[in-house]
């Protein structure tokens, strides 16, 4: 379907916020799936959708029953800028996506621009076509694998705009009065034309709100202490490791069934090292220029531990640091600041890992050591042993 619209490296998940995505596109993008550039947490009226009782329509009301509206921002090449809403009325195929989109088109300013208003649809003749349209909305029925829809556009209703910041993700208002009727489009042709279907049947929604104020845009936003850290307009426990500040509980994990991140502790396994709990800054351990360490890390390739290391350095010094495993086991190195941010790593399948780097600011710095596949110890269930060396060189 188409419409327009660890901490370490190899451990570590991203989110993104709203996201400019350029195409090649006239007025439109193919991505119905990019939907996860807002976490949205304020829309507490979008299922509450008055079905329109007008009996000459075919299709009345629009359930939202898998997400909240999310909003996209996009660059349309020639065309300018878009900004889309989208909600999908399920999490199974098949299933009904609606679009609701303000467009730059042929160099003319955006709607929004104008700010919150009354914005209606199908006011005249370029406003009518899915091509030409500044203001549209679009719905997509009965989509299978976002493809093999049947499509409705507006011929008439308004989009009533309460507050819009796309700065910081927010866009708030409701769909009132619309009325689509059923079009094909010429998606094959990349013009997006949008065409009457003779006797197509006619879709109304009587009203439909939208708010994607997102929950957060600093860390300031996240009152509640538990969740004091703003990662994609969400209030989480933690981000990254760097967030956990208790030494029990050092490492930002997330669950498998609630995807929710909480600082915690990694399950050990046989043989591990004990230095654990050094998941994570918090509980990292000291390491003695010149003096090798010999540990153990556990849980493979879908594991979440890493063994933490602290080392401070108190002149401009050049370091180096080596990582020894067997031929059979394969880990990865990675240097970060007290910041977090990643001084050097390797990450090669060769069983000794060496980082060389010359630091000029004194200060404390993390070695941290990941698996990115010890299966070959005990299938996973067993620690990997690994000898751990650095140096620090004044000057």
């Amino acid at each position: 379907m188409t419409a327009c619209g660890d901490d370490a490296e190899k451990t570590n998940n991203g989110t993104n916020n709203v996201t400019n995505n350029n195409t090649n596109n006239t007025n439109n993008t193919n991505n119905t799936n990019n939907t996860n550039n807002t976490n949205n947490t304020n829309n507490t009226n979008n299922t509450n959708n008055t079905n329109n009782t007008n009996g000459s329509c075919d299709i009345n009301g629009f359930t939202i029953a898998a997400q909240d509206f999310t909003i996209t921002a996009q660059e349309l090449g020639t065309d300018g800028f878009s900004t889309m809403l989208q909600a999908v009325s399920a999490t199974t195929d098949p299933k009904d996506y609606l679009f609701l989109e303000f467009r730059q088109v042929d160099a003319n300013p955006s709607p929004l621009d104008a700010g919150p208003g009354t914005y209606p649809l199908a006011a005249n003749v370029d406003e009518q076509n899915y091509l030409t349209c500044s203001t549209c909305v679009l719905i997509a029925q009965n989509c299978i694998n976002n493809a093999d829809c049947s499509y409705f556009l507006a011929s008439g209703g308004a989009i009533e705009v309460e507050a819009v910041d796309l700065s910081s993700n927010t866009l708030k208002g409701k769909l009132v009065n619309a009325t689509l009727k059923e079009v094909t489009l010429d998606f094959d042709g990349q013009t997006n034309l949008s065409t009457d279907v003779p006797n197509g049947k006619t879709w109304c929604i009587a009203e439909t709100a939208f708010d994607t104020t997102p929950e957060c845009v600093v860390d300031a936003d996240c009152t509640d202490a538990a969740k004091g850290t703003c990662t994609d307009n969400v209030c989480v426990a933690c981000a990254s490791s760097f967030d956990c500040t208790d030494a029990a509980a050092p490492a930002c994990i997330e669950d498998a069934a609630t995807a929710q991140l909480s600082c915690g502790v990694v399950a050990e396994c046989t043989g591990d090292d004990a230095n654990e709990e050094d998941d994570g800054p918090a509980g990292a351990k000291a390491l003695v220029s010149g003096t090798p360490f010999t540990g153990g890390i556990c849980e493979g390739s879908t594991g979440a531990e890493s063994d933490w290391f602290k080392i401070t350095i108190t002149e401009a010094s050049h370091v180096a640091i080596s990582l020894s495993a067997d031929a059979a086991v394969d880990l990865d190195l990675y240097l970060r600041d007290a910041n977090g941010n990643l001084i050097d790593s390797t990450d090669s399948e060769e069983p000794i890992e060496n980082i060389l780097a010359n630091i000029i600011t004194p200060g404390d710095y993390f070695i941290i050591i990941t698996p990115y596949s010890t299966y070959a110890v005990g299938n996973g269930l067993a620690a990997a042993p690994y000898t751990l060396t650095f140096t620090a060189t004044a000057g």
